[in-house]
Formats: C-alpha cells, structure tokens, sequence
C-alpha cells in the first residue's frame, strides 16, 4: 500500500440533510476508485452536530443493477459521536475492496436516543414528525462536461430490506468520503 486517494473529498458539510422518519433504514453513497484491490483505511461523514449512535457498512455493487450487493465487513462497526466531522479509522478492520466499484452506508438505529419529534402543520392540523439521527449532510454535484451522472449515486433500502435508487437528475451526493490505501 504505497499510494493513497481520497474519494468524494469535501471541504465543508452545508446546510442540507437527509434523515430517516423509519421507512428508511440505510443510505449508501457509490464510490469508485481509479485502482482496483485496495483497503480503506478510513471515512469521514459529515452530518448536523447532534447526538447519533449509527452504524458503518461497505459494499460490493451488483454490476447488472448497480446497487449494493454483499455486505464487505464481518463485524459491526457503530459510531457515536456528537459532531458534525465525524472521523472514522478503519485501519484495524483491514477492510480489503477486490473491485473498483464499492459502496458506504450510513444504517440508521432506530431506539430512544436518537429519536427526535418534530412539531409541524399538515393541511393545518399538527402532527409530530418522528425522525432519526444521524441527519446526514449532501450537496449537490455541480456537473462538468466530463462528468457521467450514472457515477453519482445515492441508494437508501427501505425496512423491507429493498434497495431504491434516488433519482439521478437530482445529482446529489453525500458528505461521506472515504480513504484507501492501493
């Protein structure tokens, strides 16, 4: 492991999240490398400054549909952290990626300390929003000329367990980056 790379490095974290009211149970952000066979030694997130315990996983793409296949870690990875920069070392995990292509996710843990209610008005009656942390930060992806949109992706897997792709024109990408080593 002579060289590293950071992948989808950002330099602030913006004001726009993405959170899950429990339909949604993981997001996970596309990432491809320029080398395959490498090891990630560590991913940063970016996320509102609240309290979150979340948990960390990595997988393979499924290469006819594009959405994240087999889970690459056999342990549990959970943060919890209060920051808006979270720093996550993963050198022990020796997380080894065969293929190019590989995914992130943040999974969300729906239990009492990451609850959050929000007070608002639908069709003017109050309801209570239940949501929970992590709030996740995104941008949007200015695209160049030589920029393939089908290389910024964002999956999220319903409670069912089915991946769903987020719509490609709106050219998003989370606040995630990642660290290998080749």
């Amino acid at each position: 492991n002579k060289n590293t790379s950071t992948l989808n490095d950002f330099s602030n974290c913006g004001i726009n999240y993405y959170t899950s009211s429990g339909y949604i149970t993981q997001m996970a952000q596309h990432f491809k490398s320029s080398e395959p066979n490498f090891q990630i030694s560590a991913i940063n997130i970016c996320k509102q400054g609240d309290k979150s315990l979340f948990r960390i996983r990595i997988y393979s793409m499924e290469f006819i549909t594009r959405k994240p296949s087999i889970d690459l870690i056999d342990t549990i990875i959970e943060v919890k952290s209060n920051k808006r920069h979270v720093h996550i070392d993963l050198e022990n995990y020796k997380i080894k990626i065969a293929q190019k292509d590989f995914f992130i996710a943040v999974e969300w843990i729906k239990i009492p300390y990451n609850e959050r209610n929000q007070k608002v008005k639908v069709n003017g009656q109050k309801v209570v929003l239940q949501q929970f942390s992590p709030f996740l930060s995104y941008k949007v992806k200015q695209q160049t000329f030589n920029d393939n949109l089908n290389d910024v992706e964002i999956w999220q897997q319903n409670y069912m367990g089915k991946w769903l792709k987020l719509p490609t024109n709106e050219n998003r990408t989370l606040l995630i980056s990642a660290k290998i080593k080749y």
